[in-house]
């Protein structure tokens, strides 16, 4: 993969795009997958909708298309000011471009731009949510489900509530790939932390610990 950890950044943020811009032909579904999430994550969605228009050309019922919108509709036009060229006090202030700056946005070249304007509505990203859950039984019935889409199901699960099916997934998980139990556990400690389940939380966090050791 080609990930690295940005902080602000604006140097390591701009060889992270020019990379990106450079290999988007060649990544593989997964790679897409994470930069979409990075994308959003760092707040340069720009990034986020080069990766994301690539994977829906690769496999248009790729659950991640759906949870993506599910997750991050609120942000999807969020940028840090700093990669904008707007003036900022420091490089985390953001600004929502939606929000009276499309002359700035060649909105025939986002992906979903129509539902996600207005910060994408909690119905609309419903709805999308809904569609990934449609696309993960989909590829589970088809013996299609990668590790990547198993991951995916958890955060649909944690987005929709599901703690407990999420819980009995992310266990099965660990059985099945016992070398991602570290990141197995983390994932049942943050689902604890949610549902302020404090003592299961407590003793979920011993024993990652232990395995850090």
């Amino acid at each position: 993969a080609m990930m690295t950890t940005v902080r602000d950044d604006s140097k390591l943020e701009k060889m992270f795009s020019e990379k990106l811009k450079k290999d988007i032909g060649r990544m593989s579904v997964d790679a897409l997958s994470e930069v979409i999430d990075y994308g959003f994550k760092m707040r340069r969605p720009d990034l986020a909708w080069i990766a994301y228009a690539r994977l829906r050309e690769l496999n248009a019922d790729d659950p991640c298309l759906f949870l993506a919108p599910a997750q991050y509709g609120g942000v999807w036009f969020v940028f840090r000011k700093h990669s904008v060229r707007m003036a900022t006090a420091d490089g985390s202030e953001t600004v929502d471009l939606s929000k009276g700056y499309f002359s700035a946005l060649d909105m025939a070249t986002i992906p979903l731009a129509d539902e996600m304007v207005a910060g994408g509505s909690p119905a609309v990203r419903l709805r999308f949510l809904n569609k990934c859950f449609e696309s993960l039984e989909r590829h589970e019935e088809a013996g299609t489900l990668t590790l990547r889409m198993k991951v995916i199901y958890i955060s649909a699960l944690e987005l929709a509530g599901k703690f407990d099916e999420a819980h009995k997934r992310l266990a099965e998980m660990e059985k099945e790939v016992p070398q991602k139990k570290i990141e197995m556990l983390y994932r049942q400690a943050i689902l604890l932390n949610i549902e302020g389940k404090w003592q299961e939380l407590y003793e979920m966090l011993r024993e990652y610990s232990k395995l850090l050791d």
